[in-house]
């Protein structure tokens, strides 16, 4: 019934996902935004995993949001913090993608859908840590970048010179930078 207009969808609780994601394929073409909000880490994973292999070329805000994980503890099968490899093909399956937010766990930190953000809010502790220049990376490619929120550890490295010009990144529009995990001397490093 809304013709050409653009979808907004948001899924909250436990929900039928093979049947939700049957709705979205319908409307891949017009998915404006995609919110999942609940409590079981498993069917989030399934959402973004069925979603990074649909093209979705109008999707500008994607928000997974699960509960809330310890950094620390046992790992539990039921919960799944790295996903399939299969998950860092996104290239040019969601071009227009603008906000990012991931909880608990995270995408590959080489997966091209850290590109052209204006928020990346990634609360994933126990996700492998990427550099600190796979990181600066990450930063390089959203110019535009107004929101970074990272729970996350920071792997040790050489420590990152600031003569090098390659590795400065400039972020003028950046307004809340928030970061949980690396050390205090990390921190200042980046």
């Amino acid at each position: 019934r809304s013709g050409a207009v653009p979808v907004d969808i948001r899924v909250s609780g436990l929900s039928d996902v093979d049947g939700m994601m049957e709705l979205v394929q319908c409307h891949c073409a017009r998915l404006r935004s995609f919110r999942v909000d609940t409590a079981h880490v498993s069917i989030i994973a399934r959402y973004l995993v069925e979603l990074l292999q649909i093209r979705v070329p109008l999707l500008e805000v994607l928000e997974l949001d699960g509960p809330e994980v310890a950094a620390w503890g046992p790992l539990s099968t039921h919960h799944p913090h790295i996903l399939p490899s299969r998950c860092d093909q996104t290239s040019d399956s969601m071009p227009n993608l603008r906000r990012l937010q991931l909880r608990p766990f995270g995408i590959p930190w080489h997966s091209p859908i850290y590109q052209n953000l204006l928020s990346l809010d990634l609360r994933a502790p126990r996700t492998a840590a990427p550099s600190m220049k796979r990181l600066l990376h990450i930063l390089h490619r959203c110019p535009e970048l107004e929101y970074l929120k990272l729970q996350a550890q920071i792997r040790r490295a050489a420590s990152v010179c600031p003569k090098n010009a390659q590795q400065i990144v400039h972020l003028p529009h950046l307004i809340e930078f928030q970061l949980s995990g690396p050390s205090p001397s990390q921190i200042a490093e980046l």
